[in-house]
């Protein structure tokens, strides 16, 4: 018998309980809890198969709230990731635009170590890697401008 995999609401319920922080990082966190929530029912349909997409459309006609988060699991979720750390989900503000990053970087490694076999999805772990790596770069690039234009 296998075991249940867990849904994508409890992963993200246990990986922002188990995030050592406080204060600032805490406020953060509690920030892109829900945003991150309602970018996976805005959008993470995009990332479905056919027979998904069906399951879904049924789950939503129950219970909309959550549809998304309640029946995936954590290979829907690492293919949805790239997604929240592009435009127009990828937060202006440099210090948020950091700790998202920094958040999703977290989260798919415990993802990948917990749930998932990294030779499983491959392809769906360099987009992620791919994208972590744009969206730092992009980053970088956004805070020199921002101490040029202070300088200047």
């Amino acid at each position: 018998m296998t075991t249940p995999r867990p849904s994508i609401d409890q992963i993200l319920t246990q990986f922002f309980a188990l995030q050592p922080a406080t204060g600032v990082g805490l406020k953060r966190l509690r920030f892109f809890d829900p945003l991150l929530r309602r970018y996976l029912e805005t959008e993470g349909y995009r990332t479905l198969t056919t027979p998904l997409l069906a399951q879904l459309a049924i789950e939503r006609e129950f219970e909309p709230a959550g549809a998304f988060a309640r029946i995936m699991n954590a290979d829907d979720l690492i293919y949805t990731l790239p997604g929240f750390i592009e435009p127009p989900w990828l937060q202006e503000n440099l210090l948020l635009r950091k700790a998202q990053i920094d958040m999703v970087a977290r989260l798919a490694s415990l993802v990948v170590s917990r749930y998932l076999g990294p030779e499983d999805f491959a392809c769906a772990l360099m987009e992620v890697d791919a994208t972590l790596s744009r969206a730092r770069v992009q980053l970088k690039e956004d805070r020199r401008a921002s101490q040029f234009d202070r300088q200047g």
